[in-house]
């Protein structure tokens, strides 16, 4: 008979259990326990439709042990997240069954030896993360079979040799992001180029993520003068810009005179960079002292959807639509099922789809995005602006 046909809740639970026995006492003193119904279990997700087990997230509680390979039968599993703890030890090929999984976070942990080559035959990966100092020997070339794969995380480990070519050929097939120690590997999909940066290109590289002075965003705005003015919102005012290295940004300055003001931009800043995909709008970074704070964001040349939509002087053809619908599908899928916790964006209208110069399709806020957290627990930003391009009248 097959897995599918002989798993079932019990059997997901007694997979979760075995996890309990090989870790430290922070999983004991939990509600992990056969009086409760594993739904219900901390840093446990289960299907809506079937109840079955589809996430876990125990990021960063200290947990130490090795991971049991009765993990392997949880068959409708979509995300493990365990990164920051001390999970130790080799990693049991029975989550190659796993044929469901798209995003596996392994970072900073202490598992030792080659990175199993039987990553490839998870054949729905998509985000797979194994940044942390303790994997050795060379990159497995199977990984070329993952065709979906979007995010590849391999920095801070002792890997040799060179990067396979089959690695690189990923991005002919799929806004593959992989990361090494001081390579950046950068393939776009739609025009199908792969760049590998070499180490001073990379330091250049990096001064995008560099703390950006109220200075430079005085600057970058002409003083917030009002012809860069783009929109208005409940907790500040959004502005295009320019830098002096070139690079066009959006600025979202919040008035720090309004209730919540504050919380609303530590929540947003939390969310917006832990999130790197494709059809969401980039943070390049933020501006924060004690009287100022402002988002810097990537900045969508095409404008919004709704200008498309809208406007006698825009049209968009059948194939534009369809590629902006599935931009969006596709957004959309990975904040329920591919970020760290499912989020729903709850704001989805033309004026926050945002078009590049390659009319590939951005989702450009989360103001009142809604992150859904263990035992059925919220987080709602509260930022009920739009991060750009908000027009008069948009509902």
């Amino acid at each position: 008979m097959s897995m599918k046909s002989n798993t079932n809740i019990s059997t997901d639970q007694l997979a979760l259990l075995a996890l309990k026995t090989h870790v430290n006492s922070d999983l004991q003193s939990t509600n992990w326990s056969t009086a409760t119904s594993i739904c219900n279990w901390i840093g446990v997700t289960c299907g809506s439709r079937q109840q079955r087990v589809t996430a876990l997230h125990l990021f960063g509680i200290n947990l130490s042990g090795t991971i049991p390979p009765h993990l392997g039968n949880l068959s409708f599993f979509i995300l493990l997240d365990i990164r920051n703890n001390n999970f130790y030890g080799a990693l049991p090929i029975e989550l190659a069954k796993l044929h469901r999984l798209k995003s596996l976070w392994l970072d900073n942990n202490n598992f030792n030896g080659e990175i199993p080559s039987w990553f490839g035959s998870i054949s729905k990966l998509q985000n797979l993360s194994l940044s942390g100092k303790k994997f050795i020997g060379v990159i497995p070339s199977s990984l070329c079979s993952l065709s979906k794969l979007e995010l590849l995380y391999l920095d801070y480990n002792n890997l040799q040799g060179q990067i396979p070519v089959a690695i690189r050929n990923l991005s002919k097939v799929g806004t593959t992001l992989l990361v090494l120690s001081l390579i950046f590997i950068i393939s776009l999909s739609r025009k199908r180029i792969v760049k590998v940066l070499t180490d001073q290109e990379n330091s250049q590289a990096l001064l995008e993520w560099r703390r950006i002075s109220y200075q430079e965003l005085y600057e970058a705005t002409n003083g917030y003068c009002e012809s860069k003015l783009l929109g208005a919102g409940s907790f500040g005012l959004v502005y295009q810009g320019t830098l002096l290295d070139g690079l066009d940004i959006i600025v979202k300055v919040f008035n720090l005179g309004l209730e919540g003001a504050f919380k609303s931009f530590d929540v947003e800043h939390k969310v917006l960079r832990n999130i790197r995909y494709r059809n969401l709008i980039k943070i390049i970074n933020n501006c924060c002292n004690v009287d100022f704070k402002a988002l810097v964001l990537q900045f969508a040349p095409n404008g919004s959807l709704k200008k498309w939509l809208y406007s006698h002087n825009n049209f968009l053809d059948i194939l534009h639509k369809l590629n902006i619908m599935i931009d969006v599908a596709t957004a959309l899928e990975y904040l329920y099922h591919g970020y760290i916790l499912p989020m729903v964006n709850c704001d989805l209208k033309p004026s926050n789809i945002l078009l590049d110069e390659d009319m590939v399709a951005h989702l450009g806020d989360f103001g009142m995005a809604k992150l859904l957290g263990e035992e059925d627990s919220t987080m709602q930003t509260m930022t009920l602006a739009t991060i750009s391009y908000m027009a008069p009248g948009d509902d």
